[in-house]
């Protein structure tokens, strides 16, 4: 992954430079994953599912390493430590067919962090560890619907040991897609 318009600040003799350059993110890789999961229809209305992720982060976020090109200004390595452990994820999930057009869905995620006190820091603040969903579905026609969706992962506070700041993540997101059938 490359990236341009990033600025590093270099610090000294009292005063503060900055230089533009570009990143270049080397050697990320995404992990191996691992699932099952079960799907229960009692009935035309009631659908319940259960599934469970294994994420081998291990093995790919042990070291964060990424170069920045200052142009005339050179280059420079940068190297994060890590040390993302493997997560484990259990995902729930329901939906209720009110009406022959109306759907409705609602989800619950838990997992455990991966990321240890001793290597987290802003750049990857991705510490939130469970969250929750719902949303709806409306059948316009044979050939058109409109879905929409909130998930919501409460804020999650950890003490990095590596700036010694406190970090706090949470998110919430929505959507709204509009599908067309052929």
């Amino acid at each position: 992954m490359h990236t341009g318009g990033a600025t590093l600040l270099l610090n000294g003799g009292g005063m503060t430079m900055p230089v533009k350059g570009s990143v270049t993110v080397k050697n990320f890789q995404w992990p191996e994953m691992y699932g099952i999961g079960v799907s229960y229809t009692p009935d035309d209305r009631w659908q319940v599912a259960a599934d469970y992720r294994r994420i081998g982060w291990a093995a790919v976020m042990k070291r964060f390493q990424m170069t920045f090109d200052g142009g005339a200004m050179g280059s420079l390595n940068l190297s994060l430590n890590q040390d993302w452990k493997d997560q484990n994820i259990l995902m729930l999930g329901a939906s209720y067919r009110y009406t022959p057009q109306l759907t409705l869905r609602a989800g619950l995620n838990v997992a455990n962090n991966p990321i240890a006190s001793s290597t987290v820091n802003p750049l990857f603040p991705a510490i939130v560890k469970s969250h929750v969903s719902a949303g709806l579905g409306y059948q316009i026609n044979k050939g058109s619907s409109v879905d929409a969706s909130v998930v919501y992962a409460p804020k999650v506070k950890m003490q990095s040991d590596f700036s010694g700041s406190q970090i706090s993540h949470g998110q919430t997101n929505a959507q709204i897609m509009y599908s067309m059938f052929f």
